[in-house]
C-alpha cells in the first residue's frame, strides 16, 4: 500500500512538473471523546499507523484540498478484502489516474488518507485530524466505505449541503437515498463510519460525502470477506464514482478560493477608499454578494431512479410536496359537502379518509415487511446450516 503511494509520486515527479506529490508514514496517538451505543467514553488509542499521500498544483498551495479516505484494517478475523482494501485500492488508483492524466489541470490539492483504524471506532481517522501533516486546509471529504464484497454503491450520509448535490451531479453512477441518512441520524444502525469524525455535522468540521457498496451483506466483518467475493464490475464503478466527484469536489474549492479572494481584494479596495476619505479607520466589510458563506445550507431528500438519475430536493420542497396528499383529502371532502348527496362516492370523506387509511397502511406494511423478511429468511438459514453465512 505504502509502496502504491510511492509509486503514484514518483510519476507525478517524473511526468507533471505542474504537481508535487508527498507521501508521509505517519504514527498516530490520542483519544477524544465518543458517545457510542448509549454511552460516553474516552476513545484512547496508541501508535497507529496513516500513509498519507498529497497531490497538489504547483501556485494553488492556497486553495483547500479534498481529502479522500479509506481504512486498511480490518475486522477481527476479517481478511477485510471489500471492507476495506477494495476502498483502500480505488483511492491509490484515482490518485494514479489524476496523476496520469496530463490533458486536464487539478483544481485543487487532494489528499488520500489510507489509515489504519476505523474498525476500532474511527481511531486513526481522528489522529490525522488532529496532528496529521497535511490536516490543514481542507474543505471536503470523500468517505470510501464498504458493507458487502459488491455494489452498487450508494451514497448513503452527506452533510446535507453542496456537497450532496455536487456528487451527485458529477458522478457517472448516480445512487444515493436519504433513508439511510436518517436512519444513522436516529442512531438505529449500531455501527459508524469515518463521516462520523469527518463531518462538520457530527465531531468534525467538513462538508462531505459518505459512500458504500452495500450487496452481498453476509460476508460483511466475516472470514468469507475475500478477494474472490468482489464481482467484476463493482471497483470499476466505485473508482468511477470516486473519480468524477473528487474532480468535481476540487473545481468547487478552486471557484471557492477565487471568490473568497476576490471578497478580500474587495474589502482591501472598500478599506484604501475608507482611508483616503478620512473615514473609519475600521475597512468596510465587502458586499454580501462577494462573501463566501460557510453556514450549512438546509438538509435535502434525495433518491435515485435506476441508479441513472438521482432526484434532489430541499427539506422546505418537501415540507410541502409532502402535504400534497393532504391537501387532496380536504379539496375531496369540501368539494364533497358542497355537492352533498350529488357527490360521487370517491369525494365523500369517508371514503377517501378510508382510501387514504389503507393505502398508508399498506405502504407501512410493505417497509415493515423489507426489513423483517430478510432477516428471518437469515435467521432460518443460520437455523437449517447451523453456522450464520455457511453454504
Amino acid at each position: 500500500m505504502e509502496r502504491a503511494a510511492e509509486a503514484v509520486a514518483a510519476l507525478a515527479r517524473a511526468t507533471r512538473p505542474d504537481l508535487v506529490a508527498e507521501v508521509v508514514r505517519e504514527p498516530t496517538s490520542g483519544g477524544f471523546v465518543l458517545n457510542a451505543f448509549g454511552h460516553e467514553f474516552t476513545n484512547a488509542f496508541n501508535n497507529l499507523t496513516n500513509v498519507v499521500l498529497r497531490i497538489s498544483p504547483r501556485g494553488r498551495e492556497h486553495v483547500p484540498g479534498v481529502l479522500l479516505n479509506a481504512h486498511y484494517d480490518s475486522a477481527l478475523g476479517s481478511p477485510g478484502a471489500s471492507d476495506a482494501a477494495s476502498c483502500v485500492g480505488v483511492a491509490l488508483e484515482v490518485a494514479r489516474t489524476l496523476v496520469a492524466d496530463s490533458s486536464r489541470a487539478l483544481d485543487a490539492p487532494v489528499v488520500v488518507l489510507l489509515n489504519g483504524g476505523e474498525e476500532t471506532l474511527m481511531q486513526a481517522a481522528q489522529g490525522f485530524l488532529e496532528s496529521g501533516a497535511f490536516s490543514r486546509n481542507l474543505g471536503a471529504f470523500l468517505n470510501l466505505e464498504s458493507t458487502g464484497p459488491w455494489g452498487p454503491e450508494i451514497l448513503f450520509q452527506s452533510t446535507n449541503d453542496w456537497t450532496l448535490g455536487t456528487y451527485l451531479r458529477a458522478v457517472p453512477h448516480p445512487r444515493c437515498s436519504s433513508v439511510f441518512q436518517d436512519f444513522f441520524d436516529l442512531n438505529l444502525f449500531p455501527a459508524d463510519t469515518d463521516f462520523r469524525v469527518l463531518a462538520k455535522t457530527r465531531l468534525g468540521s467538513l462538508p462531505g460525502v459518505d459512500s458504500a457498496q452495500l450487496f452481498d451483506g453476509v460476508a460483511y466483518h466475516t472470514t468469507q470477506d475475500d478477494f474472490g467475493r468482489i464481482r467484476r464490475g463493482t471497483l470499476q464503478s466505485s473508482g468511477e464514482n470516486a473519480l468524477a466527484a473528487t474532480r468535481a469536489f476540487a473545481a468547487r474549492m478552486l471557484s471557492q478560493a477565487e471568490r473568497e479572494r476576490a471578497s478580500r481584494a474587495q474589502a482591501d479596495l472598500f478599506s484604501s477608499f475608507s482611508e483616503v476619505d478620512g473615514e473609519d479607520e475600521e475597512a468596510e466589510e465587502a458586499p454580501a454578494s462577494l462573501r463566501v458563506s460557510d453556514q450549512p445550507e438546509e438538509g435535502s431528500v434525495a433518491f435515485d431512479v435506476l441508479g441513472r438519475w438521482a432526484v434532489v430536493y430541499s427539506h422546505a420542497a418537501a415540507r410541502v410536496l409532502h402535504h400534497v396528499p393532504l391537501g387532496v383529502l380536504v379539496a375531496a371532502a369540501l368539494m364533497g359537502s358542497l355537492l352533498g348527496s350529488k357527490a360521487p362516492r370517491l369525494l365523500t370523506l369517508g371514503s377517501t379518509a378510508t382510501s387514504l387509511g389503507s393505502n398508508a397502511a399498506l405502504a407501512l406494511f410493505s417497509v415493515v415487511l423489507a426489513h423483517v423478511f430478510p432477516a428471518a429468511l437469515g435467521a432460518l438459514r443460520a437455523l437449517v446450516s447451523g453456522a450464520q453465512g455457511a453454504s
